[in-house]
């Protein structure tokens, strides 16, 4: 599992997860994945050898 945030001066940020196991994998998050539309109301299930970009909500 890759994860990375990326957030912008405002205080937006984005976390990005790549799975790269033959797994469902969990990250923890609030907010809504880009790609998808799912909503994660803490974390979030990335299935095997999917991709996540989800836009955070602030806490």
């Amino acid at each position: 599992m890759e994860v990375t945030r990326r957030s912008a001066p405002d205080g937006r940020s984005w976390l990005f997860a790549v799975n790269h196991t033959d797994q469902p994998a969990r990250v923890a998050t609030t907010g809504v994945d880009v790609l998808s539309g799912t909503r994660s109301p803490g974390v979030l299930t990335i299935p095997a050898g999917e991709v996540a970009v989800v836009a955070e909500t602030p806490q």
